[in-house]
């Protein structure tokens, strides 16, 4: 089973101590010798740290965030091995320039760049390197943000970004492509639809005792050095992962998740498409 978190913060040095005091079960050792792990690390201005390889499968998913992580936002994909064995440029997640992207679940349609808009179609040509549909797919979104104007110095507005979105799904859902999760971030945005896909996401925050700073108990009538990070801040988003617990939240149904740079969560939908002038 494939496992995916998407992980803000507003304390670049406390990635992995968020992570842990979260709560997240580890799910249990692979049944394939290897697995997929697919890792992004965002900054400020732009920065981007993306790093792909073979993880044996029964190594820890949540020990794969480096202590020494430095970011404000992590994106992580854990997915099976293909058949034809790990090749970096086939493997989640895809980016262009500082925007990444990964998909769960069903894979979307190949493209067929001929039907395009030429635009577009040159657009996907020029950027995809790969053979995978998902940088096709990633690509495409891409081409229609940038034709509205966004660059790095210039941010589409939480809506218009879903929007962009749903404008290429809507042309390419199909009964093959209908249970998916989207996973979409730059260092602005963190966007997650849930499409037949359960998501969870919490807000954390206020960590008494960190499980990775605090000491362990010396002994029974002598407990370790407590350490805790009162300011740390940030939302949690899971894919994979299943919680009952009360401070999980779930994305409902066709509707995209969207954490901004302040941490602050909100569930959107699509704008209705608007109807074409007669």
């Amino acid at each position: 089973m494939n496992h995916n978190w998407l992980l803000t913060t507003n304390d670049r040095t406390l990635l992995q101590c968020l992570m842990l005091s979260a709560g997240v079960s580890e799910p249990p050792p692979h049944s394939r010798t290897f697995r997929t792990f697919g890792s992004v690390l965002f900054g400020h201005g732009g920065e981007v740290l993306m790093r792909k390889r073979p993880l044996p499968g029964e190594n820890s998913l949540v020990d794969q965030l480096d202590p020494k992580a430095r970011g404000y936002r992590h994106l992580a994909f854990f997915q099976d091995v293909p058949k034809s064995g790990f090749e970096i440029a086939q493997s989640q997640p895809f980016r262009y320039q500082g925007w990444v992207l990964g998909m769960d679940g069903d894979p979307p349609p190949r493209a067929d760049l001929d039907a395009l808009d030429p635009a577009e179609a040159q657009f996907v040509r020029r950027n995809t390197r790969g053979k995978t549909v998902y940088e096709a797919f990633l690509n495409r979104i891409m081409a229609r943000l940038v034709a509205q104007g966004t660059t790095a110095y210039s941010q589409p507005t939480a809506q218009g970004l879903v929007d962009t979105i749903q404008s290429v799904l809507d042309e390419t859902i199909s009964a093959d492509f209908s249970r998916f999760s989207l996973w979409l971030s730059s260092e602005h945005f963190g966007v997650v639809l849930s499409h037949g896909a359960p998501v969870q996401y919490r807000r954390l925050g206020g960590i008494k005792r960190c499980p990775r700073c605090s000491e362990e108990a010396m002994s029974e009538s002598r407990e370790g050095n407590r350490v805790g990070h009162p300011h740390a801040e940030g939302i949690l988003v899971l894919g994979g992962w299943s919680s009952g617990a009360p401070a999980w939240e779930t994305v409902p149904d066709g509707t995209y998740l969207i954490v901004d740079r302040h941490h602050s969560p909100a569930v959107l939908s699509a704008s209705a498409p608007r109807s074409e002038s007669t």
